[in-house]
C-alpha cells in the first residue's frame, strides 16, 4: 500500500485506478485517487494553486 494520499479528498491511494502526475504550472507532483478521478473531483496544486477536474 502507498504511503502517498490524494491531492483532492487525501484517502490513501490505491495501486489500481490511481494517478500521479505533475502539475501543468509548477511540476509539483499531483495525486488523484480513482474516486475523484471517476467523478471528476476539482483538486489544486498545493504549492501554485492551479486547478483542475
Amino acid at each position: 500500500m502507498s504511503d502517498k494520499k490524494c491531492t483532492s479528498c487525501s484517502a490513501p491511494l490505491a495501486e489500481e485506478g490511481s494517478t500521479v502526475f505533475a502539475c501543468p504550472m509548477c511540476g509539483v507532483e499531483i495525486t488523484r485517487c480513482y474516486r475523484c478521478r471517476e467523478q471528476s473531483i476539482p483538486y489544486s496544486c498545493p504549492k501554485c494553486g492551479f486547478g483542475g477536474p
